[in-house]
Formats: structure tokens, C-alpha cells, sequence
């Protein structure tokens, strides 16, 4: 008993202890803070990514035919929707809001995006494609976000007699910000009940073969913005535009019609491997079976390639996760200094108390005794600075995204901003067991720092100790 009461004693008498209790909470606090929002960021990340894109991504290298495409792949068990893309770099302008119909005169913006072809009801099956048609309005929930499209069944069609002859494309919503393009502007209906808007026009800009298929050419068109994408990953966005496929074949003039094909799986853990490894044992078979008369094999590539959306964008989730565990280094450092610093005051107050250790000696505290002592005083350390970082970390985490509006507010910062870190709201994610994790390292550290000076305690010969008093 006398141990524990001792500890407790040589903990509260000195102010000095207060130190490496406020470094181990700033510690705990930081390294849960940190992980928090990287495990957030990741896992918001990974769901974007895989909302625009699909389990499965199939790269086409020879003219096909997608319906045949369409009835091999559904045969395959597990697959449950498929959906055709064409893909092509563009320049994209705006065109100024006083042309007439059959102006294409460019107006001062001017950007570069990847235009994909797709069919808007087989794109909704396989990704997030219709859901990111929502036009997000900041300071209002999720349930009264409206459409960005008139239709959002047919979110590349046009409403509007003045254009029923133009196209219809969607913008990512930062490309659409630069290029100075709004959504459209609903107008009352026609007389039948037929909906009817107001559009901007954009001009794209893109390079086909000639006849001969020797050179190139610029081909150009121009097109009415139907609506605004918006993912939610402003590095995805700011360089995205999609179009009706059949629109894009016509523009692009493919002859590679699909050039790729997302495919949905009922179970995307379990059976990407299975179906992946399928598709490319069975590669001979799938391009006799859907590949158009008169094309060969090519001579130079695979027929088709398959990847997981994981795989495509492999570098990036990679660095996500060392830039993590870098971060928890550099801040788990704290708990070094914490560790140094629980050992260099436990070894002046060891040297402090030399003389009562000598009279516990005397009076018969054996040496597991008097080591106890001092390795219980660590210990506090750690419980009181791990349970105020814990608690700390935790209140931060929960009221992160008030704190950054707040300092916002006050000093005119954006800590997070948008067009650097993708997202328009800090993303958190707390992990049970790496919060047990970070406050048993936190006992851990306080118990290490704290063996050398016990161990000098429990050592000392009583007699020397008494001699000089």
C-alpha cells in the first residue's frame, strides 16, 4: 500500500511533473487528430474514386461490338451491369451568352479537359454517375441539393427549341467555374408540359485522322451545357466533361466503339480476382466472340486489358498510405521526447529523495518495493496525459470542421483549402483500435522512461544512502 501512496505523493509535490503530462497529452492528442484524418481522407478518397469509375475497368484495343460485349460479360458470374465509355482530350472555350444559334465566336476562357462518352443509364449502374449530378449547395444538408440537369434521366438532353439540333454536355463543376459556364436555367414549360431551359454554350475542340488516316485535322462543335458534375474531388473535376456516346463517336469519329467497359460486380472484395483472372484466361475467347468481322488480332498489344479500379489508381492510394505512416512518425516523435523526459525527472527526483529511499530501505521496503514505486509514478504519466490527449483528440476530431470554419472567421486562413486537398469539408474517420493502439504506446512510453531511474532506486545500499545525513 505504502507504494502506491508514495507515488502519489512524489506526483502531486511536484509541479515539474505537470511537463511531461502536458507533452504525453499533446502527444496522444495530436497522433489520434492526425491518423483521424488521414483515415478519413483516405477512406472519403477511395469512395470518390470508385464513384467515378467502376469495380472493373476493361481497355479495348480492337473495333468491337458492345452489345456482344455486353451479352459475354453479363454471362459471367458475378457481374451485374456493364457500360460502355469513349474517351478523348479536348480544348474546351465558352462561347459568350449574346451569340445567335450559329455563332461558334470563342470567348476569353479556354481549358483543357478529358471528354468521356457514355450511355447515362447504363453509367448510373456501374458508378456514382447520377448521384454527382446533384447541385451541392454549401450550408444545406444533402436532401435539398437539387438537380443540376433538367433531366436526370436524360441528362445530355436538350429542352430548348433554339438548340434542338445541338448536343448536350456536362461540365465538371470547377471547369465550368473557370470557363465562366452555368447550369441551366429552367423557363416556364411548353404547352404540351415539355420542360424547357435556358443553356450555355461551350465549343470543343479535338484532333481526328484525315481520310487517308495520315495526318491529323482539328474537328470542332459546338455543344450546350446540360448540367454540372460534381465528385466531390476537385483534381477529377476540374479536367472532366462527359457527352451522349453516340455524340462522341460521331465528333470523335472512333471506329474503337467501346474503347473501355466499366463493369459492376454484386461482390467486389470477393470475386475481383475471380473475375478478373477469368476474363484474362479466357481473352482468345472473348475477342472471337465480339469482335467485329474482318478485324485481327492486333499486332502489337493485347486485344483488352483488365484492371481493378484499385489498380488504376494504385500510385495514388499508394502515397496516400506512406504519406500516413510517415505523418504518425514525425508525430509520434512526441512520445520520444515524452519518454526522455518522464526519465530525466524521475532521475533528479531519485537523487532528490536518496535519503527517504535509505530510511524505506532501512525500515525493511524490499528493492521490487522501492522500484515499484517509481515505475507506478511513470505510470500516472502516462494514464493522465494518455486519458487527457484521448479525451482531447477525440472533442478535436468531433468539432474539426467548426474549429476550421471558426479560424477561418477569425484570421481570414483556410487551413484545409479546397483546390489543394480535393474536399470541401475535412473528412474524419476514428479507427477503435488505433485509438487502443496510440494510448497503450502512450502507457508504453511512460512505463520505458521510467525503468532506468527505478532501477537506480531500488539499487541504492541504504547505508550509503544514510552515511552524509
Amino acid at each position: 500500500m505504502y507504494k502506491i501512496f508514495l507515488s502519489l505523493r512524489y506526483f502531486r509535490s511536484r509541479l515539474i511533473n505537470i511537463i511531461p503530462v502536458v507533452c504525453m497529452t499533446l502527444g496522444v492528442m495530436a497522433l489520434i487528430v492526425i491518423l483521424s484524418v488521414m483515415d478519413g481522407f483516405q477512406a472519403q478518397l477511395r469512395a470518390t474514386l470508385r464513384g467515378t469509375l467502376s469495380d472493373l475497368i476493361i481497355r479495348v484495343n480492337y473495333e468491337s461490338d458492345f452489345e456482344k460485349w455486353r451479352e459475354v460479360l453479363m454471362s459471367v458470374d458475378g457481374v451485374t451491369a456493364v457500360s460502355p465509355h469513349l474517351k478523348t482530350f479536348c480544348l474546351v472555350a465558352e462561347i459568350p451568352p449574346a451569340a445567335r444559334p450559329g455563332d461558334v465566336e470563342r470567348g476569353a476562357m479556354m481549358d483543357g479537359a478529358m471528354v468521356l462518352g457514355v450511355d447515362a443509364g447504363l453509367e448510373a449502374q456501374v458508378s456514382s454517375f447520377r448521384d454527382y449530378l446533384m447541385w451541392r449547395e454549401k450550408g444545406k444538408p444533402r436532401a435539398e441539393w437539387q438537380p443540376s440537369t433538367v433531366d436526370v434521366e436524360a441528362p445530355f438532353r436538350v429542352y430548348n427549341p433554339r438548340w434542338d439540333d445541338r448536343a448536350g454536355v456536362i461540365l465538371g463543376r470547377p471547369l465550368a467555374e473557370r470557363l465562366g459556364v452555368r447550369r441551366p436555367r429552367r423557363l416556364p414549360p411548353a404547352e404540351d408540359g415539355t420542360p424547357r431551359a435556358e443553356y450555355d454554350r461551350i465549343y470543343l475542340t479535338t484532333m481526328v485522322r484525315t481520310d487517308d488516316e495520315r495526318r491529323y485535322r482539328a474537328e470542332q462543335m459546338d455543344f450546350c451545357v446540360t448540367g454540372i458534375y460534381e465528385s466531390g474531388n476537385q483534381e477529377l473535376d476540374q479536367h472532366t466533361a462527359y457527352m451522349d456516346r453516340r455524340d462522341a463517336k460521331k465528333f470523335f469519329q472512333y471506329s474503337l466503339d467501346p474503347a473501355e467497359i466499366r463493369v459492376e460486380l454484386k461482390d467486389y472484395e470477393g470475386q475481383k480476382t475471380a473475375v478478373k483472372q477469368l476474363l484474362v484466361d479466357r481473352r482468345a475467347e472473348v475477342f472471337a466472340r465480339t469482335v467485329k468481322p474482318g478485324t485481327a488480332w492486333p499486332s502489337y498489344l493485347l486485344p483488352y486489358s483488365v484492371l481493378t479500379w484499385e489498380d488504376e489508381r494504385r500510385a495514388f492510394l499508394s502515397a496516400i498510405n506512406n504519406e500516413k505512416g510517415l505523418i504518425a512518425i514525425i508525430a509520434g516523435m512526441a512520445f520520444v521526447v515524452t519518454g526522455f523526459m518522464i526519465f530525466s525527472i524521475l532521475s533528479m527526483i531519485v537523487t532528490m529523495k536518496t535519503r527517504d529511499i535509505g530510511i524505506l530501505k532501512a525500515l525493511g521496503a524490499t528493492t521490487g518495493g522501492v522500484m515499484r514505486i517509481f515505475l507506478v509514478n511513470g505510470l500516472m504519466v502516462g494514464v493522465v496525459g494518455g486519458l487527457g490527449g484521448l479525451g482531447l483528440g477525440l472533442l478535436f476530431v468531433k468539432n474539426i470542421n467548426g474549429i476550421k470554419e471558426f479560424l477561418n472567421r477569425l484570421f481570414g486562413w483556410e487551413p484545409f483549402p479546397q483546390n489543394i486537398y480535393l474536399f470541401s469539408e475535412i473528412p474524419t474517420r476514428i479507427i477503435p483500435m488505433e485509438v487502443i493502439t496510440v494510448s497503450v504506446m502512450a502507457l508504453v512510453v511512460a512505463l520505458l522512461g521510467a525503468i532506468l531511474p527505478a532501477l537506480k532506486a531500488a539499487r541504492l545500499d541504504p547505508v550509503e544512502s544514510l552515511r552524509y545525513e
